[in-house]
């Protein structure tokens, strides 16, 4: 009896000895399994720093490309304010590089200049209709400082009794500005 006993124990342990390798070789390939999910998830973690800190520099790139393209909205609604507020105001782009006055032309505060300088001497209309053809008009001097400018600019030529022509004319026995306002500087 003692020895079926041992036979059953014997078979009973077999039996949980079978289980047992069926159990362990199921827990090694959860492992396994597990092993692998985690060399993949590793990977894809690697993955998405890498794109987080790519995205993490393409976003400071943008963030300055913005900057860079706010400073130069600003800077040009500044011009076109300057621009709009002088409607009369003529930009020249020669070249590709723009400036305010024409080649060869003096520019003080809001204004263009340009004193020619020829040994030609020419009447009052016939300088008028000079500069009407560059698209311009004889000086109309509007403040004491425009009057200082102009004689601190222009050189006599000839002698001291032939200079330039300003936009100033007698109309009806008033002394009228080509632009039709009348003398204020005295």
């Amino acid at each position: 009896m003692e020895t079926k006993k041992l036979k059953l124990n014997l078979s009973d342990l077999e039996a949980k000895n079978e289980q047992l390798t069926l159990e362990k070789r199921d827990l090694q390939n959860q492992t396994e399994d597990l092993r692998m999910n985690m060399t993949k998830l590793t990977a894809e973690k690697m993955f998405f720093e890498n794109q987080t800190k790519e995205m993490t520099v393409n976003m400071t790139i943008l963030q300055n490309q913005n900057e860079q393209l706010r400073n130069n909205s600003d800077k040009i609604n500044k011009t076109q304010a300057a621009i709009l507020k002088h409607p009369n105001l003529a930009i020249f782009c020669p070249d590709g590089v723009c400036q305010k006055c024409p080649k060869n032309w003096i520019e003080s505060e809001e204004s263009c200049y340009f004193f020619y300088n020829l040994d030609s001497y020419k009447a009052w209309n016939d300088s008028r209709e000079f500069c009407q053809n560059m698209k311009s008009d004889l000086v109309v001097i509007s403040s004491h400082e425009e009057q200082k400018f102009i004689y601190d600019t222009i050189v006599f030529y000839l002698d001291k009794w032939h200079g330039y022509w300003i936009g100033l004319q007698k109309v009806n026995n008033i002394w009228t500005w080509v632009d039709d306002s009348q003398d204020n500087l005295g």
